[in-house]
């Protein structure tokens, strides 16, 4: 089961419950009344490939070269899971509460 701590508007759901630290719990969530903000997952492999591979994200972030399904897969698989080893955070999808269906992705960045 998941603990949950409320942080003003936010419900941050958790293994571990809240917690600010770099963690590597993969069930990471945190939701506002409408919104939940979670890790990428394979199944999320046509969305990613569709996010890549939009004009503004390739003009302003990067052509990542994913061209397929399976490519979006193995890039999860590689690139994003890679992040959240390595630092703890990284790609997250943004959906509606109840849905399941990402409705944009967030991403780590270096440099900002």
């Amino acid at each position: 089961m998941h603990d949950a701590a409320d942080i003003g508007p936010f419900r941050v759901a958790s293994r571990t419950g809240y917690d600010t630290r770099v963690s590597d719990d993969s069930e990471f969530n945190l939701e506002t009344e409408r919104l939940r903000l979670r890790r990428v997952e394979g199944a999320d492999a046509i969305f990613i490939l569709r996010l890549l591979n939009e004009p503004s994200f390739i003009a302003n972030i990067g052509d990542r070269g994913v061209r397929t399904e399976v490519a979006a897969r193995d890039y999860i698989a590689t690139r994003v899971a890679k992040s959240y080893a390595e630092h703890g955070y990284g790609m997250y999808i943004v959906e509606p509460r109840g849905t399941g269906r990402p409705i944009t992705g967030s991403r780590r960045n270096d440099f900002l």
